[in-house]
């Protein structure tokens, strides 16, 4: 380290401008240097020191300071860093602009972190039309107030969406860009933000389920279990295991966890499994009751309503319940599932005799009814409503039982319950674009997890389409 005075340079009036863009004979551009006069003129002091006292020449007369490239300069009233402060991050010609001329006696010098990449806000899909495009850690939305339709989120970021202004209200946590926030259940809903900055690390996402979530067989119930936490430690894969892989092909850092038993219930995960479900910091929550909500009352919702609110609120801290991971502004959405042939086509069925929609309705009703009553949940993905769209377009076969036409997939699985590969791939789809905000169709005929559910490519194209339309028909809730 070093320190130099030097004597200031002479001009003639008209040089002046330029010349005070120079710095004192000997000095360096990394010093930092501090003038006895407005606009770099008089006596000087430059040195490269991180902190120290000023000369003596200029002690509690300085009125001008060269701030170097990147760096930070604190001054000090008083030696030993101490009395009031000024922070500058650029040249100062005239300290008496900033309240501080004539009282500098000490100083540190910092490097000065880079500004914070943008959040940009789009108020069309795909990063069209107006745009607002912020800075800061947080605020309110400005120009596009209700009316952002897709964002741009800086690599590593979580950006935290609110419904009302100062960040309250519903919630959309994203770690990565949205092009199309309809899919997620937020368009023109965000007034104001909050950012986590970069390295806060992968989004983390846990499947609360039972065999509706697990899968029963091959190729879906062990799909891609290496890179799926299975916090029972039963090796599943199932539809997170597509989830995750759909991450993948989209480019997201998301890690997965699954913790599903078969044929349990919200009220079996809340009273038995809140041991495992707080080992780690969740940031999106998805789960769903079992299939016909309430096995001792089917179509009854009440259950569903108590224990998703209850663990809405373990989650995010305000359960009696002790949670040392809880994470107020987690995402917990409630997955909606289909209506079950067997239930409906089959004599001793709770619902024969109905319609497969109507049937859909009952279950999509009663999740709909929780999240509206739990509004600490961001809302709920309509599986159930996309099996029945599915069936309605034509792609999928509407009763399994008087056999499945040749052009047509079959949503359920040989047991006419559960979700066939191609029934959870659908589902799979609906979690991706709802908690990330991208169109499913953005995934492309060829995506691998659809290759292994042994769907072809019109058959893949044609299951985005209807996630694609399910989601643009149903806001969240």
């Amino acid at each position: 380290m070093h320190q130099r005075r030097a004597s200031p340079k002479t001009a003639s009036a008209g040089m002046a401008a330029a010349l005070w863009l120079l710095l004192p004979l000997g000095a360096s551009a990394a010093d930092v240097c501090f003038f006895e006069h407005y606009n770099y003129q008089g006596a000087s002091y430059c040195t490269s020191a991180a902190s120290g006292e000023v000369a003596a020449a200029v002690a509690d007369r300085i009125s001008s300071v060269r701030v170097p490239a990147g760096a930070r300069v604190t001054l000090y009233q008083h030696s030993g860093f101490t009395g009031s402060t000024l922070q500058l991050t650029a040249d100062a010609p005239n300290l008496t602009d900033r309240g501080f001329n004539n009282l500098t006696s000490s100083f540190k010098v910092a490097a000065e972190a880079p500004p914070a990449a943008a959040v940009c806000f789009y108020e069309d899909y795909d990063y069209r039309g107006a745009s607002e495009c912020i800075s800061a850690t947080g605020g309110e939305i400005q120009v596009l107030t209700d009316r952002v339709s897709s964002v741009k989120v800086p690599a590593g970021v979580k950006l935290s969406l609110y419904e009302n202004g100062g960040a309250s209200g519903r919630m959309l946590v994203l770690s990565g860009d949205a092009p199309n926030l309809a899919m997620a259940g937020f368009n023109n809903l965000t007034s104001s933000f909050r950012r986590e900055g970069a390295g806060t690390g992968a989004l983390q996402v846990v499947f609360i389920g039972n065999s509706f979530t697990h899968g029963n067989a091959n190729p879906v119930l062990h799909y891609n279990a290496v890179n799926v936490t299975d916090l029972n430690g039963t090796g599943y894969g199932g539809m997170p295991g597509l989830f995750k892989q759909l991450t993948v092909e989209a480019g997201l850092n998301v890690q997965v966890a699954i913790e599903a038993v078969s044929s349990q219930t919200l009220k079996f995960h809340y009273t038995s499994k809140r041991g495992v479900l707080d080992n780690r910091r969740w940031d999106a929550v998805v789960m769903q009751d079992q299939s016909n909500l309430d096995p001792a009352a089917p179509g009854n919702p009440a259950s569903l309503i108590t224990y998703s609110g209850l663990l809405e609120q373990f989650f995010h801290g305000s359960d009696v319940n002790a949670n040392a991971n809880a994470n107020p502004k987690a995402n917990v959405w409630l997955l909606a599932t289909w209506p079950r042939p067997d239930q409906i086509y089959q004599p001793g069925g709770h619902w024969y005799g109905q319609t497969l929609e109507q049937a859909a309705a009952v279950l999509s009703n009663g999740y709909k009814a929780a999240a509206t009553q739990n509004r600490g949940t961001a809302g709920m993905i309509p599986v159930g409503d996309a099996f029945v769209r599915a069936v309605g377009q034509g792609v999928a076969d509407r009763n399994p039982y008087d056999g499945v036409d040749g052009d047509k997939l079959n949503l359920w699985s040989g047991d006419n319950h559960h979700a066939s590969a191609a029934g959870s791939y659908l589902e799979a789809l609906m979690a991706f674009a709802r908690l990330t905000g991208r169109d499913p169709r953005s995934l492309g005929s060829g995506s691998v997890a659809a290759r292994a559910m042994n769907l072809t490519a019109a058959q893949t194209t044609a299951l985005q389409e209807v996630a694609y339309r399910q989601l643009l028909a149903s806001q969240a809730p």
